[in-house]
């Protein structure tokens, strides 16, 4: 039987154990801008604004000595990033994907000029995720519902990521158990 002092310790700690993990999950993206001048110099002190397309959701603020600022816990969706400073041409990039756990990374070049030219960018490099070395995949609704998924197993949607290598079976249910076996 356990003691008094043993369950006092051993239910926190089984406690952290479970918690922990769940605590790790994010619903949430962010998204680095690194603000820079044609010679690839930093520029501080510019006003950067975010907006999501589908909800006109605004995020602003100002980059830091180092010419980055991040936006952390946006919902995922299409953005439009906005970069503008006294002295040059106002940045504007459409089409900006942030999706759950993924931080890209968007360099606006300011050219010299004045704030009612505006530098609008389209057709840029694919964003790229620097500030680690996850990888994910999003698999939309669309595909859930036209992937011919064995069992209709929702595990098998992990082998849709290019970066999964398929082990052993998957079929079956969700249990684990062979729902097809004569005789169970």
């Amino acid at each position: 039987m356990l003691t008094a002092w043993r369950l006092t310790v051993l239910v926190p700690v089984i406690v952290v154990m479970i918690s922990a993990p769940a605590a790790t999950q994010s619903f949430y993206g962010s998204l680095i801008t690194v603000t820079q001048d044609a010679q690839g110099l930093v520029i501080p002190g510019a006003t950067v604004v975010l907006t999501n397309t589908a909800t006109n959701e605004r995020h602003d603020g100002v980059t830091g000595v180092d010419g980055t600022y991040r936006f952390v816990n946006l919902v995922p969706g299409t953005y439009r990033l906005e970069v503008e400073l006294a002295g040059f041409q106002r940045y504007v990039r459409d089409q900006i994907v942030v999706n759950v756990q993924s931080t890209p990374r968007i360099e606006a070049t300011l050219q010299l000029g004045s704030l009612e030219e505006t530098v609008l960018v389209s057709g840029e490099s694919p964003l790229l995720q620097t500030e680690n070395a996850s990888v994910g995949t999003v698999v939309g609704s669309r595909a859930v519902q036209e992937l011919p998924l064995n069992g209709r197993n929702v595990l098998n949607l992990i082998a849709v990521a290019p970066t999964v290598v398929p082990q052993g079976a998957s079929d079956g249910s969700l249990t684990g158990k062979n729902v097809f076996a004569a005789g169970n």
